[in-house]
């Protein structure tokens, strides 16, 4: 979604974002990951680093919260392989 939004509109809107979650506490994890700041006073390979993992932690939350959903062994199936590509992927900014 946030990657989506970017890519389209080439801006992000976090209460967008947050529409596509029903429940309290997905609201609450959502909003804690739009909300990280980082400390202006890291390098910037620690600002790299901080950014490419909340990267992950936004693609791996989406892929559990399907996992959750997901009614479809298909499906649960390409999301566990995807969980476990997610682990061994490499970002660069």
């Amino acid at each position: 979604m946030l990657f989506e939004q970017y890519e389209k509109n080439k801006t992000v809107n976090p209460a967008q974002i947050l529409n596509q979650f029903s429940e309290v506490e997905e609201h609450k994890q959502v909003a804690n990951l739009l909300n990280t700041t980082l400390n202006m006073e890291l390098s910037q390979e620690e600002n790299k680093k901080a950014i490419i993992d909340v990267i992950k932690r936004v693609k791996e939350y989406r892929i559990n919260y399907e996992i959750e959903h997901t009614l479809d062994m298909k499906e649960w199936q390409q999301l566990i392989e995807e969980k476990n590509k997610l682990q061994k992927i490499s970002i660069s900014l």
